[in-house]
């Protein structure tokens, strides 16, 4: 048995299914199932077993994961020891962050933490903070940003950064696309493109606002990239949800309308709750708060009093409207254009090299 068999083993537990196992530690499906199966072959007995709600691991692969966890739980502290025998304001900031935040407010909180405290080092992991958790706890992790306030972590504290809104996603031409907002209800008979993983918490408050309204929508198709999802709904697939912060551009075929119910998640960072007091993840924090409040989409439309694109006149859990009073339809050329004049230049760090970590996630470090 090898580590890699034991790690697949436990995201396979925690996610409940081998796409979201897959998708945590940044595998493709086939080398999942691979890893899988020779484990399977040095443990002499079936772990796991596929059912029609996912996969759920047999009563061996329950025995096993407890002895798993055990080695794991021991190697990742062990490592954690190491690393704390160095000068801990040395070593680079850790930081775990979800797609779309990393491709919007996160590049500019860390060249604002760069030019505050020059000589800091960043490394930055793509991933989900429930992949992260365990290394929250044994304090691998300087920071993880969530937008999974479903889910509970007992061994971090929380700090609110945004509550971000989500934009109903239709082809241009639909028959809703004249609306200046649309109704969970007109959607009941709309097929949807939705993300694919189960980490993912988007999915759930698209489903669970569809359940508020009576009914389960239809699913044409499963996405996890922002701007393929666009493509999709231009193409007739279905309609979709989208995040303020997964808009970083629009396509010309298609069109954004609020929701009469706004839908907002709500992005977090993570700090273990336990960890020493360190002063360059406080100025972090103080920075990815300043940064997310203050970020816009250029192609989304504001409402009356606001300012368009980055540093709007938004603080923590503010949301973008619907400007009725300019004319501009949201993804109209006219409010891109309008809202991409008034954007301030972000400044991201510069990538100096990247690699696959240990845990498979890449790894930017600066």
């Amino acid at each position: 048995m090898d580590l890699l068999g034991l790690r697949v083993l436990r995201e396979v537990a925690r996610c409940g299914s081998i796409s979201a196992a897959a998708d945590a530690l940044d595998y493709t499906q086939p080398a999942i199932s691979r890893q899988l199966a020779a484990l399977e072959r040095s443990a002499g007995r079936p772990l796991v077993e596929r059912t029609a709600r996912g996969t759920r691991l047999t009563r061996p692969g329950e025995v096993l994961l407890r002895r798993a966890e055990a080695v794991l739980t021991e190697l990742e502290g062990a490592r954690a020891d190491l690393d704390s025998l160095g000068d801990d304001e040395e070593r680079p900031l850790r930081i775990l962050g979800f797609q779309t935040a990393i491709a919007s407010f996160v590049p500019d909180a860390i060249g604002a933490l760069r030019r505050r405290i020059p000589d800091v080092g960043v490394e930055l992991r793509l991933g989900e903070a429930r992949v992260g958790d365990a290394a929250l706890r044994g304090d691998r992790l300087d920071v993880a940003l969530t937008n999974a306030t479903t889910w509970t972590f007992p061994d971090a504290r929380v700090h609110p950064l945004r509550e971000d809104p989500m934009w109903c996603v239709l082809p241009a031409g639909h028959r809703l696309a004249g609306r200046d907002e649309v109704a969970f209800e007109a959607l009941r008979e709309e097929p949807f493109v939705l993300t694919s993983t189960t980490l993912c918490a988007d999915r759930e408050l698209v489903l669970d606002a569809c359940a508020a309204h009576g009914f389960v929508p239809r699913v044409a198709a499963h996405c996890d990239d922002p701007n393929t999802t666009q493509g999709l709904v231009a193409a007739g697939v279905g309609v979709a949800a989208l995040p303020e912060m997964g808009l970083p551009a629009l396509r010309d075929d298609v069109v954004l309308r609020p929701f009469a119910h706004p839908l907002k998640r709500r992005v977090v960072a993570l700090v273990p709750r336990d960890a020493p007091a360190r002063p360059a993840r406080d100025a972090l924090l103080e920075e990815l708060a300043t940064t997310a409040g203050a970020w816009r989409s250029p192609v989304v439309p504001v409402g009356p009093g606001e300012s368009a694109g980055v540093g709007g006149s938004s603080g923590v859990g503010g949301s973008a409207g619907v400007d009725r009073s300019s004319g501009a339809r949201p993804g109209s050329g006219a409010a891109r254009t309008t809202a991409a004049s008034q954007r301030r230049t972000q400044t991201a760090v510069t990538p100096v090299r990247s690699y696959q970590a240990d845990s498979g996630s890449p790894v930017i470090r600066s």
